[in-house]
């Protein structure tokens, strides 16, 4: 299994909070591997406390120019792992649209059924472009 990835926070500096898809856009923006970002579909997770600060990020998965394949069960593992309360997850879209396709948002909704029922919210998926484009499902009623 592949280790998490934590941002190490700097002494004396706040913790980071998500407060907003702007907010955790910004956030992966920081830690997304621009190289992968234009070319690459990739898929990552942002584990939260209950107050939404961040634990720490992961890849969990990245794959072709269209597509990425991630798995629910390595996703939530690493969210149980890290003792996360709420994830964010995201993928790119190399091909600068943002909408998600009827896979993103079927996808979403089975991994949001199962984090109600273990009592694991997604509070967030986005999926974002180069071009600082991004398409939050939260904010469009999708979750």
């Amino acid at each position: 299994m592949q280790k998490l990835t934590f941002r190490l926070e700097q002494a004396g500096k706040p913790k980071i909070k998500i407060t907003s898809a702007s907010t955790a856009v910004s956030y992966l923006r920081e830690v997304w591997n621009a190289d992968t970002l234009n070319y690459t579909e990739s898929f990552y997770a942002i584990f939260l406390t209950r107050a939404n600060h961040v634990i720490g990020y992961d890849v969990i998965s990245e794959g072709g120019t269209t597509a990425t394949i991630a798995d629910g069960k390595v996703i939530f593992g690493k969210a149980l792992t890290c003792g996360a309360c709420a994830l964010i997850i995201a993928h790119n879209h190399p091909s600068e649209t943002c909408r998600p396709s009827e896979t993103d948002l079927s996808f979403t909704k089975k991994l949001v059924e199962f984090g109600r029922f273990i009592e694991l919210p997604i509070l967030d998926h986005i999926i974002l472009t180069e071009e600082n484009g991004f398409y939050s499902m939260a904010d469009e009623g999708k979750i």
